[in-house]
């Protein structure tokens, strides 16, 4: 195995030869095995090579393949699969509008993002996709409920989304408005595996009371 996986209650793994298997919950189609039946051993899920990347949300899940397009499938009530629809999908479908993707991330009930080989990020839903603005030279994303992270090649942290927790880390309110540098700035910048991680879901399982609005990216704090 070279990369896994974890939704709310499924698994995914992505073997070396680039293949996709997936095992437990699959009520929504998140195994992508083209049914919705659930499994307690692995299967593979259909039509998928030379996997590169992936991420899983609460039931959804995307990929980066070695040609650079993104695939999802699972739930799709926000249209986070990025396929033009809010039809939940049982296999896997290109996500429209995104070309020469590098990672991505799928995060929370609803969130998805791609990050492309320019350093730009985009935002995944019903219409076409988004670039998230005020951020370049990212390299690895992360997706949480109502909350992203992003990570530029000089070991900057980014945040937007919903701050009603401090999950910035920048210890200001709800609604930053100046760009600063996280606290692990030196750090992350010299660490070979660049991956960042946000919860997938809120305590419980529950839905967030705070929305999904989204706000432009502001930088977190510099140590000293």
């Amino acid at each position: 195995m070279v990369a896994v996986a974890g939704g709310a209650l499924h698994s995914l793994a992505v073997r070396s030869d680039g293949t996709v298997w997936a095992w437990g919950d699959n009520a929504y189609g998140q195994l992508g095995d083209d049914t919705l039946s659930d499994r307690t051993t692995p299967v593979q899920v259909r039509g998928l090579t030379g996997v590169m990347s992936i991420s899983a949300g609460y039931a959804h899940a995307l990929v980066v393949r070695s040609d650079g397009t993104v695939w999802a499938w699972g739930w799709n009530s926000s249209g986070q699969l990025g396929d033009g629809t809010t039809v939940n999908r049982s296999a896997p479908v290109q996500v429209q509008g995104v070309s020469a993707a590098s990672d991505v991330a799928a995060g929370g009930y609803s969130q998805s993002l791609a990050v492309r080989s320019d350093g730009t990020v985009w935002r995944l839903g019903s219409s076409a996709p988004a670039q998230v603005l005020g951020v370049n030279g990212v390299v690895t994303g992360a997706a949480g409920v109502n909350h992203s992270l992003a990570m530029t090649s000089d070991g900057t942290l980014w945040a937007w989304g919903v701050n009603t927790e401090g999950q910035f880390g920048n210890g200001l309110p709800v609604y930053a408005t100046t760009a600063i540098r996280s606290l692990l700035y030196g750090a992350l910048s010299h660490r070979s595996e660049r991956k960042l991680t946000c919860p997938s879901s809120t305590p419980w399982g529950a839905p967030s009371s705070q929305g999904s609005s989204v706000s432009f990216p502001r930088a977190l704090p510099h140590a000293g």
